[in-house]
């Protein structure tokens, strides 16, 4: 439906050449990388890493309203943060982790909660609903993982206590985003998200077989993007409906039946959390750009998936052994000795 000149324009060929070959290059490289035999547990250390990489997120947007205290304290509404929708996306990459850690030391429930109070002084709406919904399933995730049946109840009592905390506070969440919201609706038309949405379905009609295309910019009525980033549609779904018609919506599909596949081979604590970090993200891309940014968020689950396929291949068992080279190591299963 586009012209060369946009087909083969920079921002297109950034996105069409960094979400398929560019993806397919990242995972060539880190799965050479995460293959090689560690004497510690990787997914260990990168749940740790996405644990302060959270934290580092939460820091900045408390920094945030620590510099315009003032402001903040005449309005009491949520500050105009220039990239709430990424602060709130890195944080809902992290949360799922403290709560894997809250299985050894209940503190760290604290840091999740922590977490999700950043999600909502980013004044993100994408974040506050999908963030509050990534919450649940994490409760459900460490009840699901609790060995102990008292813990279990706790984990659940305590979701159900936050459910009711959470309706309580409804009232008081609104008028904290009022300056979000327009003429008092807080949906509205989402940003401009359902007429976009109409307008894929609309091109899905006109090319059935690709779409109107990733470079296409004739939703700039409705959507004007900034310098270096697409005409959105703000939603996973109606990107591919919209811009890849039934090829990328076949393409995608088994895409993501293969993810499915990787996230359900463990049942093991570490890489459910993985998996609840991916459902979120998923969620949250159905309301944002999100999996259609190449760098960081589509690389950062491309890297994901890889550690996962590892897992399950070769779950780390810590077994010492000694080497060719008379060196003591690590394997991650039976099958490298």
């Amino acid at each position: 439906m586009i012209p060369a000149r946009q087909y083969f324009a920079p921002i297109s060929l950034y996105y069409t050449l960094g979400l398929g070959l560019g993806m397919v290059a990242v995972y060539v490289v880190m799965r050479g990388q995460y293959s090689v035999p560690r004497h510690y547990n990787v997914l260990e250390y990168f749940a740790y890493a996405m644990y302060l990489m959270g934290l580092y997120a939460g820091f900045v947007v408390i920094f945030k309203y620590v510099q315009n205290i003032e402001r903040f304290l005449v309005t009491m509404e949520a500050l105009e943060l220039p990239s709430r929708n990424n602060y709130a996306t890195f944080l809902m990459f992290a949360m799922p982790f403290p709560f894997y850690r809250a299985l050894r030391g209940k503190h760290h429930i604290i840091a999740g909660l922590f977490l999700y109070g950043c999600i909502v002084l980013t004044g993100s709406r994408g974040g506050l609903l999908c963030g509050g919904a990534e919450l649940i399933l994490c409760f459900l995730y460490m009840a699901y993982s609790e060995t102990d049946p008292e813990e279990r109840a706790f984990d659940l009592g305590m979701l159900c206590g936050l459910i009711v905390l959470g309706i309580m506070a409804h009232p008081m969440a609104m008028e904290f985003y009022r300056s979000r919201c327009h003429d008092g609706d807080f949906f509205n038309d989402l940003g401009g998200r359902v007429p976009m949405a109409k307008r894929a379905f609309s091109y899905f009609k006109e090319n059935i077989l690709f779409g109107s295309g990733i470079g296409y910019t004739g939703n700039t009525d409705i959507y004007s993007p900034k310098k270096g980033a697409l005409c959105w549609y703000h939603s996973l779904p109606f990107q591919i409906v919209g811009s890849m018609g039934l090829v990328g919506i076949c393409a995608y599909g088994y895409h993501y039946y293969v993810r499915l596949r990787i996230l359900l081979k463990s049942r093991q604590p570490l890489p459910m959390a993985f998996g609840v970090s991916c459902v979120g993200i998923f969620i949250m891309s159905c309301f944002n750009p999100g999996e259609f940014c190449p760098v960081p968020y589509e690389m950062l689950i491309i890297i994901f998936y890889v550690l996962l396929e590892i897992h399950a291949e070769r779950p780390f068992t810590g077994e010492n052994i000694v080497n060719d080279s008379g060196r003591r190591s690590f394997m991650y299963g039976n099958n490298d000795k």
